[in-house]
Formats: structure tokens, C-alpha cells, sequence
């Protein structure tokens, strides 16, 4: 499946959101430094940090997502 695919998809994009919101908030970013490493507007982010978003996510911000994902296991291990 292609990036694409993915950020088209409301459970893949659920997933990364919740994700990348668990990993902001373990690296304590403010909500503009959050939306700016996501290529997100402030006003996206404050509404794709609720559960029930409902949005879609563009396919520049879904790999960027996966990249931080994949930083962030990374350090972790």
C-alpha cells in the first residue's frame, strides 16, 4: 500500500494521530511546535488531537508521521 493509500484511509490516519499525539506529549511540545513537525495549521492540529477527528490528512503530513513514529521507536528501544 502506498502513502497515499494511507492517508486517504480515516482508520490509518486515527492511528497516526493518536500515535504522533502520545509521542508529543512524552517529548512535552507545545501545540505549535506539534503542528509545525506534523506540516499542520495550529487550528488542524487543535482539532486532529480530538479522538473523533474526522478530517483527512494530506499525504506529505501522513509520511511525516510515519517518520516520527519511526524516530520515536527508535529512541525508545
Amino acid at each position: 500500500m502506498t502513502a497515499a493509500h494511507f492517508s486517504q484511509n480515516p482508520r490509518a490516519t486515527a492511528v497516526a494521530l493518536k500515535a504522533y499525539r502520545n509521542i508529543a506529549h512524552n517529548w512535552a511540545l507545545s501545540a505549535r511546535q506539534a503542528a509545525a513537525l506534523a506540516d499542520m495549521s495550529p487550528g488542524k492540529w487543535r482539532g486532529a488531537c480530538c479522538p473523533n477527528y474526522g478530517g483527512r490528512i494530506n499525504v506529505d503530513q501522513m509520511l511525516r508521521l510515519s517518520a516520527l513514529i519511526g524516530i520515536y521507536r527508535s529512541l525508545e528501544l
